[in-house]
């Protein structure tokens, strides 16, 4: 596999919304490196800045993601695969039973607090000087 193959399958397959940084594609590239091919840092730094002077990926601060372009021309490639598969025949769902919401239990009232006490109260809180 080419060190372009590689970035492209990494960025891929960790599906970052805002992109991967180099740094998480090259662990992943060496993580899936074959056991007999040596890493080389200056191929796979040249093949990184190759993809974004091509156009093939775009460059967002640190992160690097695939470009429409070649977002399309892979969703072009695997569509046809797609179109050979037959549908399976739809199964009718199974009518849903209502269900009733339980019904609340009514809140117990306050007692009503006699008019005296709360004078006193209030005065016992705020004595006159």
């Amino acid at each position: 596999m080419s060190y372009k193959a590689g970035i492209f399958e990494a960025i891929s397959a960790l599906k970052d919304r805002t992109g991967s940084s180099s740094i998480a594609i090259k662990k992943h590239m060496q993580a899936n490196l074959p056991k007999d091919k040596k890493w080389m840092n200056g191929m796979y730094l040249k093949a990184l800045n190759k993809a974004v002077a091509d156009g093939e990926l775009t460059k967002n601060k640190g992160s690097f993601k695939l470009s429409a372009a070649t977002k399309t021309a892979a969703t072009k490639k695997s569509k046809p695969a797609a179109t050979k598969k037959k549908a399976a025949p739809k199964k009718k769902a199974a009518p849903k039973k209502k269900k009733t919401a339980p019904k609340k239990k009514a809140a117990p009232k306050k007692k009503a607090v006699s008019f005296y006490v709360s004078c006193e109260l209030f005065i016992f809180y705020h004595p006159i000087i």
